[in-house]
């Protein structure tokens, strides 16, 4: 009986492993950026967001101060409505050290919840709402994202001079968050497209390297 000599597996080409080695070492550098930029760039948005809320705060709270002490509160509720309607301010509010509201205006009354928007009016400012950011002791202003009308809110308060009284200012973050998704979306386009071309160029590369070589195997 004639031998019959073993069949050769045929292996990866040259072209396959460059391929290959490309898109893991694609795989690896993507994951390397969408880690950094969800690691920094958040990050920079919130306090962006800070910045313009506690400045927004310490003018109300400048404002407000005078007619708290003579008890104007007619006063007080016409500045918490002009602060209300700054852009992207979810509400302005002065609450006593009763945590009974002095003002409570809400701003776009589109963006909240409905239900909690009736509540609103026939209750009042929802002051429970804005206890999960209190003012520590010693501390002279605290900040954190709050849930408020359905809505995540970042919410700063800041006591109001020697009346016992907190101001409270709360700003929408929706717009911030979008926007950080929106600046991911080119840089996850030219990724993409850069994986594609240079895929491509490999393939070429590749196919010059093995003529050559199936040439002088043959």
């Amino acid at each position: 009986m004639a031998e019959t000599s073993p069949q050769k597996v045929p292996g990866l080409t040259i072209g396959t492993k460059l391929i290959l080695t490309f898109l893991l070492f694609t795989l690896i550098l993507a994951g390397l950026l969408v880690f950094v930029y969800q690691r920094y760039v958040p990050p920079l948005v919130i306090k962006q967001i800070d910045l313009r809320t506690y400045s927004i705060a310490q003018s109300f709270a400048s404002s407000v101060l005078e007619p708290t002490l003579v008890r104007n509160y007619l006063r007080v509720n016409k500045i918490a409505e002009a602060t209300a309607k700054l852009p992207n301010v979810a509400y302005a509010t002065v609450i006593n050290n009763r945590q009974v509201p002095i003002a409570g205006l809400l701003g776009d009354e589109k963006r909240l919840d409905s239900q909690f928007v009736s509540a609103y009016k026939q209750n009042g400012f929802p002051v429970e709402a804005v206890r999960q950011n209190q003012v520590a002791s010693g501390q002279d202003s605290s900040a954190r994202i709050i849930g408020f009308g359905g809505r995540e809110v970042y919410d700063v308060a800041l006591p109001l001079g020697q009346t016992g009284a907190l101001v409270h200012i709360g700003l929408f973050t929706q717009e911030a968050r979008d926007a950080v998704r929106e600046t991911f979306i080119p840089l996850a386009l030219l990724l993409g497209i850069m994986t594609v071309l240079g895929a491509l160029a490999i393939v070429f590369v590749a196919r010059t390297i093995s003529r050559p070589i199936q040439r002088l195997t043959r």
